[in-house]
């Protein structure tokens, strides 16, 4: 427990795990990059292939892309994915988007509350 992340949230996908890694407070400044890890972890004794879609507010930029596409193998297990989000702008005093996860071949969708604040 003390080596987990005290910013880190996890969602059980039935296939997948996810963890979102805020790597810090989650308060955004405007044109200034925000690190974000996210930690996939496939549950499943088959080969995974993930898509990433990042449904952020208006303006804002993920990089490296707005879409990715991930495979997970049995073993190991898990992959890690770092992406850097900026806000173009920010008037607001808090922000929500969300991280769709995509598994091919699989009926359901996962979807992950993203919420930012004004720093």
């Amino acid at each position: 427990i003390w080596s987990r992340s005290p910013y880190a949230v996890v969602y059980d996908f039935v296939h997948t795990r996810a963890e979102v890694d805020y790597c810090g407070d989650p308060d955004i400044c405007p044109g200034k990059p925000f690190p974000m890890k996210v930690t996939l972890t496939n549950k499943m004794p088959d080969a995974r292939h993930l898509e990433l879609i990042w449904h952020l507010p208006e303006g804002w930029q993920v990089s490296p892309a707005p879409r990715s596409h991930v495979v997970l193998h049995h073993w190991p297990p898990h992959q890690e994915v770092n992406v850097e989000i900026v806000a173009e702008s920010v008037t607001c005093p808090t922000y929500r988007g969300i991280l769709e996860i995509r598994a091919q071949g699989r009926p359901t969708v996962g979807l992950v509350p993203l919420i930012f604040f004004a720093a």
